[in-house]
């Protein structure tokens, strides 16, 4: 009964049946009045809008069902785990993890990417706190790395980090042969530009934007003359999966350093998100120096795809060697990251989006075969990966066996976004299958791990009591956020709906944060009919915020003004308040109308 609202309806019928039926238990009256009663329950069970904690509507209780139980695990919740008991309160910040004391940038990328625009107040401080520690210990290049590694470059954040430190690359296998975090700090980026441009938050962005630009100017000491400054070079475990990158291993058995597509492909989601902070800032010389290095990254691409142009490889040798290239004989396996990655952030356009989207389904259960996404799919003979810098699959053994770990094993955090992938592609039921998964087979009993070992099966701590990280929330984060994807912008915000057409109306019960408003959204009508009117605060969107029949762009100074708290509250440590702004987007095509008595 929790799941459904009683309608005014209902509670009259019973208050009828529950008085009258004291005075009159001997007349037809009685009889008519249960019956009516009756009705009424029937009523609600039937035409009643469907109404959890967090998401009510129409036309799909599966549906809904499981978008309320991804949007409770945020909150403390008397049921299920939540990101809540990951917080260190010796830190003041997020942890991965009861079994891991710190935070990771490749863990926590996918959730953190997924939840900024809706998190509670309390979490998003907290990711926010131990979002800083990345940039807290960014290094220098004058502070020798541990065992006589060299000096981390300067801008390079953390693979791991804490409130007193962090390290600077991947520290399991080989570590000395291992290049610095390179696509992990470049996550860091990301993830904390997009909090920025989420919050509007300007004195953080002053802070920030010193790091961006060293950050930057790192991944640009990497461009390769030889590729036309177009390529990045990086080594053996600089990828965001690590230590899984082998790079190109030449013929005496060293490493050297080779063209990963992951490094292009995320540089340039970061600089997308480091431009339009800029331009916030009103930094014009900044932003025009990030669209540059952004458009010439863009050139790249071309570059790192296989030889039919469809869908990107891993990486690229300097001798033309290519890694990730189906059914080749040597290194034939699909790389999902950088291609679910370059959906999710839109770094390539539709049609390549859906080329690449093809692609992975055409894959089937080598690539899902327990419905959560692998890293890779096998290059042959069931190792997975032939190409990591200790070899293949079998020949690394242990924890690189595939399927097991970061070859072949699943990583909650790559399937957050995979699931903004999902939604851009409106596959809606593989978003749901995604979260039924984890919920029925992981978070009903409280073994919200990962990585997810036997390629998604079962957790990698299972003598644990129970189990919970960071990881597994990206998923349910993606299941909400992928609903209307919210692109943000220096002075816009766009909503482009993804709603399955069987949820015939939506209301979101919480709002999605945008400076100091906070946006309760409600949706009538079937999505892929397309949008017919929008409504704030009950009155039609005007100039300058348009909208068109699959987006909805709202100029953020075009809005109803925020309250002097709201406003106040972007650039505080510790105030909270917000305006409300209700937004409503009603769809060309209505869905079954409620029947009435």
């Amino acid at each position: 009964l929790s799941y459904y609202n009683t309608s005014c309806f209902t509670i009259c019928c019973y208050c009828c049946y529950s008085i009258f039926s004291r005075t009159i238990l001997n007349s037809n009256m009685f009889l008519l009045t249960r019956f009516v009663a009756i009705l009424a329950v029937l009523f609600q069970y039937t035409f009643i809008v469907k109404a959890g904690m967090f998401f009510e509507g129409e036309g799909d209780d599966d549906y809904l069902n499981y978008l309320d139980i991804a949007r409770r695990m945020w909150s403390p919740d008397i049921e299920y785990q939540s990101v809540p008991m990951l917080y260190n309160g010796g830190f003041d910040g997020l942890v991965e993890g009861p079994t891991w004391d710190a935070w990771w940038t490749q863990n926590s990328y996918g959730t953190q990417m997924a939840s900024y625009c809706f998190l509670p107040e309390v979490m998003f401080y907290a990711t926010r706190q131990s979002q800083s520690w990345f940039f807290n210990h960014m290094a220098n290049g004058t502070v020798a790395y541990t065992a006589g590694q060299g000096w981390a470059p300067d801008g390079c954040s953390c693979d791991n980090a804490e409130p007193t430190g962090c390290n600077y690359k991947q520290g399991d296998g080989d570590v000395p042969i291992h290049d610095w975090t390179m696509e992990e700090s470049i996550s860091a980026g990301i993830m904390q530009a997009e909090l920025l441009l989420t919050s509007r938050n300007v004195s953080a962005m002053l802070k920030y934007s010193s790091y961006f630009v060293r950050l930057s100017n790192l991944v640009e000491t990497r461009r390769d003359p030889a590729s036309g400054m177009t390529l990045f070079l990086t080594g053996p475990a600089s990828n965001l999966l690590a230590p899984s990158f082998g790079a190109w291993r030449l013929d005496n058995g060293k490493h050297a350093w080779s063209y990963m597509t992951g490094i292009s492909v995320s540089y340039i989601a970061m600089l997308n998100r480091f431009i339009e902070v800029e331009k916030l800032l009103g930094n014009l010389y900044l932003s025009d120096l990030y669209t540059q290095r952004r458009d010439l990254a863009l050139k790249g691409l071309n570059e790192l795809k296989d030889p039919s142009g469809t869908y990107f490889i891993r990486s690229l040798d300097p001798n033309g060697t290519m890694h990730g290239v189906l059914n080749q004989s040597k290194h034939g396996y699909f790389e999902a990251s950088p291609n679910h990655d370059a959906i999710a952030w839109r770094v390539v356009d539709d049609a390549d989006a859906a080329k690449i989207f093809n692609t992975i389904v055409s894959l089937g259960s080598k690539l899902r075969p327990n419905v959560f996404i692998l890293p890779n799919t096998d290059a042959g003979g069931g190792v997975g990966y032939d190409d990591m810098p200790c070899g293949s699959g079998k020949e690394c053994g242990g924890i690189f066996q595939f399927g097991t770990w970061v070859n072949g094993g699943v990583w909650t955090t790559t399937e957050g976004r995979m699931m903004m992938a999902y939604y851009r592609m409106n596959a809606t039921d593989d978003a749901l299958a995604s979260v039924k998964q984890m919920v029925t087979r992981f978070a009903d009993v409280w073994r919200m791990d990962n990585p997810l070992t036997d390629f998604g099966l079962n957790p990698y701590q299972p003598t644990e009591t129970t189990n919970l990280v960071i990881d597994n929330f990206a998923n349910m984060g993606g299941f909400i956020r992928g609903l209307f994807e919210y692109l943000y912008t220096a002075e816009s915000l766009t909503i482009l709906p993804h709603l399955p057409d069987t949820l015939t109306s939506l209301t979101q019960n919480f709002g999605i944060r945008w400076g100091a408003y906070r946006l309760w959204i409600t949706t009538v009508g079937v999505r892929s009919s397309g949008i017919a009117l929008v409504y704030v605060n009950g009155q039609p969107l005007i100039s300058p915020s348009v909208f068109n029949i699959s987006t909805v762009t709202l100029i953020y100074t075009a809005l109803p003004k925020a309250s002097d708290l709201a406003i106040q509250s972007i650039n505080s440590s510790f105030l909270t308040a917000s305006t409300r702004l209700n937004i409503t987007i009603k769809f060309i095509t209505q869905g079954k109308q409620k029947q009435q008595l």
